[in-house]
């Protein structure tokens, strides 16, 4: 009997002390991630690729939903060329997006999807050219952003998860690109942290 009451009082213990850390998990999730960057529409001054960095925090509606705001920076190769210049610089993006993003599954390993809207400040060099000189200026133009993902979400400690995923992103047009839109693809690895 008495190891009947040992066992009961070592369950009940135990399952006590899962049940606590569990509700210490808290609703705010902080995330960062790496990414590689690729356009992937015909714009034709933007080249080479771009490493994406981004942050945010996700507000927890439920075990499997969340809300969240993200920044995002990229920075492509640009290179144009007119009458007395050839400009080989770089365009940059500022990405500011609000999203709702669905988990599936309650194993270790979470696939999910992500989508969501916001704004992007377009950077690009653009190029004055009078009396036999050329003046380079950034100049900078806000357009609208929607962005898609999927993903994989692994978690590693009760606080922490991995993430491996690929976005999509569509631009508007926007006039210091000659009226045209901007799409890009990202795969990026990161990290949650749970509060």
């Amino acid at each position: 009997m008495r190891k009947l009451i040992t066992f009961l009082l070592f369950i009940a213990v135990y399952a006590a002390k899962a049940q606590t850390s569990e509700a210490t998990i808290g609703k705010l999730d902080v995330y960062s991630s790496l990414g590689l960057s690729f356009v992937d529409n015909d714009y034709d001054p933007a080249s080479g690729n771009s490493i994406q960095t981004a942050t945010g925090l996700e507000l927890k509606l439920s075990r499997m939903s969340s809300i969240g705001l993200g920044l995002a920076f990229d920075s492509y190769g640009y290179k144009r060329s007119g009458t007395g210049y050839n400009l080989d610089g770089s365009l940059k993006s500022t990405a500011l997006a609000a999203f709702y993003r669905y988990k599936f599954g309650t194993s270790t390993w979470q696939p999910y999807l992500k989508a969501g809207g916001g704004t992007i400040w377009l950077t690009v060099p653009t190029v004055n050219v009078a009396q036999g000189t050329a003046n380079i200026k950034k100049e900078t133009q806000n357009v609208g952003l929607a962005l898609a993902e999927v993903g994989l979400q692994a978690r590693v400690l009760p606080r922490y998860s991995l993430l491996f995923a690929a976005e999509k992103r569509w631009m508007g047009k926007a006039s210091l690109l000659d009226d045209t839109s901007l799409g890009t693809i990202t795969f990026k690895i990161g990290l949650i942290s749970s509060f």
